[in-house]
């Protein structure tokens, strides 16, 4: 009897300690991705126009500017360390929208994922990581820009753009159509706001299983 009664304490123990070892707080990182901000120039109400081969052009607005981090989670509910950024700029029904995406648990390196995407004239196209590249020196329109962002299809997709090249501080440069049609921003010189307080700011925490 006093064997059973010892080997139930030593049960509720161990199964007390491993719910504790399961079910444990963990701690994010501070934000990891400062160095990414420098492409998302601009704050909301800002204006950027384009210009294409034609003359015409196409003025859209900074409309959305965010920066969501996670804090802390819960282990084993199927929660992680989670940050979130992005630009939205539109006019109309055109939209053109980029944001980045990092999850990881523990101590892990993060995983990070990123995303444009354009609609224009009822028509949308999207980039992501496979897509993307950085090059250390780009010229449009007489102008060299360092460490650019270029997002390309390098074979035939039936998207309406193929590539979308953006400077540090300055933004989207060109955007190019699967027609020839160039779009080049009209302000190639003017650095804009990369700051952190430049981003709507928010953070959260993950703390149990979804209902």
């Amino acid at each position: 009897m006093k064997s059973k009664i010892i080997l139930s304490f030593i049960g509720i123990f161990v199964l007390f300690h491993s719910c504790i070892s399961v079910f444990r707080e963990v701690t994010c990182r501070d934000f990891e991705f400062e160095e990414e901000l420098k492409w998302y120039s601009g704050v909301v109400g800002d204006a950027v126009t384009f210009i294409n081969n034609e003359n015409e052009t196409k003025t859209f607005v900074i409309v959305d500017k965010y920066l969501h981090h996670q804090t802390k989670y819960i282990s084993d509910t199927g929660c992680s360390c989670y940050d979130l950024w992005g630009i939205t700029l539109a006019v109309g029904n055109d939209t053109i929208m980029m944001y980045g995406r990092s999850k990881y648990l523990e101590k892990n390196l993060a995983d990070k994922y990123i995303l444009f995407f354009i609609k224009y004239k009822e028509q949308g196209t999207a980039f992501w990581n496979e897509y993307q590249s950085i090059v250390s020196n780009y010229t449009v329109e007489n102008s060299t820009f360092t460490q650019v962002m270029i997002f390309e299809y390098l074979y035939d997709y039936k998207n309406m753009f193929t590539k979308v090249v953006i400077a540090p501080e300055i933004g989207i440069v060109e955007l190019t159509e699967a027609s020839g049609t160039v779009w080049i921003n009209t302000d190639l010189k003017t650095k804009l706001n990369i700051e952190l307080s430049s981003f709507a700011y928010s953070e959260d925490t993950c703390e149990g299983l979804p209902e």
